[in-house]
């Protein structure tokens, strides 16, 4: 009988990535990424993280835009793939009223 592989805090790792951690832990998905498949990758990602089983396709969504306007740092500001990939994977997930 084999034993499941867990993470360092313990968290049985399959359970994990199936989407099924307990109510209330974080979930971070990771993908490697390119120019040519960042859309295809946000979509991963979001699917990784469980976004399915978070957000309802019956309510209207809303993405918010983080724009600075006074100071500029990298990951200050959603970049437009951000936003087009968010958007293109809700879509696939039934969400019409973004």
């Amino acid at each position: 009988m084999s034993t499941p592989e867990t993470d360092r805090t313990g968290t049985d790792t399959a359970t994990a990535a199936a989407g099924s951690a307990t109510t209330g832990s974080p979930v971070v998905a990771v993908v490697a990424t390119s120019p040519a498949t960042v859309l295809e990758d946000i979509d991963r990602a979001m699917s990784l993280a469980g976004v399915a089983e978070h957000l309802s396709p019956d309510i209207t969504t809303l993405l918010k835009v983080n724009i600075s306007w006074q100071h500029w740092y990298p990951g200050c500001s959603s970049t437009p793939w951000q936003i087009e990939g968010v958007a293109d994977a809700l879509r696939r997930l039934g969400h019409r009223d973004l």
